[in-house]
């Protein structure tokens, strides 16, 4: 995995550990899940992942919380 995402998602689990209100601990765990099942398509599919899917999930997983 390249730097820039373990970075990212290193961070993304600093905020969540201090987050203090529920609706922005919901909306980084819809960010962490969306992310989870995006390396999990990655991984097993054999077709490549659209890089602006990616963004458009991730999008969707911050305003859906």
């Amino acid at each position: 995995m390249p730097d820039a995402v373990l970075s990212a998602a290193g961070k993304l689990r600093v905020a969540y550990k201090n987050a203090a209100d529920d609706e922005t601990i919901n909306r980084l765990r819809a960010v962490m899940h969306a992310q989870r099942a995006i390396a999990l398509i990655r991984k097993t599919s054999c077709i490549p992942f659209p890089e602006d899917l990616v963004s458009e999930i991730a999008d969707a997983a911050r305003g859906s919380a």
